[in-house]
């Protein structure tokens, strides 16, 4: 399903959304007052702005306790909005890990953006060079999303993205999704994932060095003092939606 239509997949995207993403933001904090900046910024900051901006937002969590209920949404395909869209924000997985989304926008012809800190780690990093692949907007530069984006080629980040198919399936293992061809003229490359596993695993271990994205302003922990930050990096505008806390610095109403 992933690489059906190439001929859709790979062509210039100049229909609507420019920018695409469906799913959780917990917008509300009811643990020990943590939350997702990589969801939560770009939400607060665009959502109310996405019409103007022509991003297409769809929150999809619908329990009370982590989200006010005016801001529960239906839930759309994101298939199809992904194969319309030139860029798909990818957040922090649910689980703190790189999550699903990086894939599935690739595959897909989309542009990652990734809304992580810039100390977070793509997957096999030591073979890919994602900074070809992918826009890192880390949550102190969404409130200028826009102005990063008029500054990008999308198209040269598309083609990029689709000479790398191959290497993010397991092809050898479970087929090829449909991808053309074998060998040097395959579609995606030649490697596979379980190829690029073993060229990982093959690059020498290097020691852990403190660089400068280790050094690079991160959002704050706790959610209470998100709205503070946010204003002094020019987030005005990210900051109008309803936040309440208790003592305890928990989400209350």
């Amino acid at each position: 399903r992933l690489a059906r239509e190439p001929s859709r997949t790979d062509a210039a995207r100049k229909r609507s959304p420019q920018l695409f993403f469906a799913g959780v933001v917990q917008t509300k904090t009811h643990g020990p007052g943590l939350y997702e900046p990589s969801r939560l910024v770009f939400y607060n900051c665009w959502k109310n702005r996405s019409k103007e901006n022509d991003f297409f937002i769809r929150q999809t969590e619908n329990v009370l306790i982590s989200v006010n209920a005016w801001e529960v949404e239906t839930p759309v395909d994101s298939f199809e909005y992904t194969r319309r869209a030139s860029l798909c924000m990818v957040p922090e997985g649910k689980i703190g890990s790189y999550g699903h989304r990086t894939i599935m926008a690739i595959m897909q012809g989309c542009v990652p953006v990734v809304t992580k800190e810039l100390h977070s780690h793509q997957f096999f990093d030591e073979v890919i060079n994602w900074s070809k692949l992918q826009l890192r907007v880390p949550p102190s530069e969404v409130p200028h999303l826009p102005s990063r984006l008029r500054g990008v080629d999308v198209e040269e980040l598309r083609r990029a993205g689709q000479r790398m198919r191959r290497r993010l399936l397991w092809a050898s293992i479970y087929g090829s999704c449909q991808l053309r061809g074998e060998g040097a003229q395959a579609e995606g490359g030649s490697a596979d994932a379980f190829e690029t596993l073993m060229e990982v695993l093959r690059t020498p271990r290097r020691h852990f060095v403190r660089g400068a994205e280790h050094e690079a302003e991160r959002a704050p922990e706790m959610l209470a003092d998100l709205y503070p930050w946010l204003r002094a990096r020019g987030g005005e505008a990210c900051t109008r939606a309803y936040q309440c806390f208790d003592k305890y610095r928990r989400s209350c109403g």
